[in-house]
């Protein structure tokens, strides 16, 4: 089996040396730029679970609402961080989950206060792909909003697949403290549920 990659690609100013300049020089566009790239099976760890914002910063991940577990399923937020695209992040409200929202708090105690690094992406597969049927029986994000310390830095316009996804955009600083959400801010439909999911979702930059 082969995974496409699809790579969402926003623009950013180059040269920003902070958050302050970056965000004066900001257009928010919800336009976007899909590239596809055959992805073996073998090659999905290498792109979930490797090298990303990650290797700079550590981070720790809450959510607004979560699905309660159903058997042994469970949708809390650690499922789209764990590498497995089989297992997701499933919002726990009624509807369809406008509004809801993963929160990234950047840094851990290691990290020095001066300590600067770069966010360039998001790397997504969206809605609950542990198989074709549970995809399409679930909701899956179409605009993911991402915020920087509550200001919005772009609208990304996902495709509705479950092959990976990311955005990716230059020279955006961020510190320890600061404070990433990703809001679901519409969504493709599932054919059965009003849910809706995310497998994965992998924070990019650092180099």
């Amino acid at each position: 089996m082969r995974l496409p990659l699809l790579a969402l690609v926003v623009a950013l100013p180059a040269g920003a040396q902070t958050q302050d300049d970056a965000f004066s020089n900001l257009t928010v566009s919800d336009t976007t730029v899909a590239v596809g790239l055959d992805l073996p099976e073998d090659e999905w760890e290498g792109y979930l679970d490797g090298c990303s914002l990650l290797c700079a910063i550590g981070w720790t991940t809450t959510a607004s609402s979560a699905l309660a577990p159903q058997g042994a399923n469970r949708y809390a937020v650690d499922e789209a961080e764990d590498g497995n695209p089989r297992s997701a992040w499933v919002e726990g409200v009624d509807g369809p989950g406008l509004g809801e929202r993963l929160m990234i708090t950047l840094g851990t105690s290691d990290d020095p206060d001066d300590f600067t690094t770069s966010f360039d992406g998001v790397r997504v597969v969206n809605g609950y792909a542990k198989s074709m049927q549970t995809w399409e029986a679930n909701g899956r994000v179409r605009h993911l909003e991402v915020h920087l310390n509550d200001r919005l830095v772009t609208v990304i316009v996902l495709h509705d697949t479950a092959m990976l996804q990311e955005a990716t955009w230059a020279n955006l600083p961020v510190r320890p403290g600061d404070r990433i959400e990703l809001v679901i801010a519409d969504v493709y439909p599932g054919t059965r549920y009003e849910d809706t999911a995310l497998s994965e979702v992998l924070l990019l930059g650092a180099h």
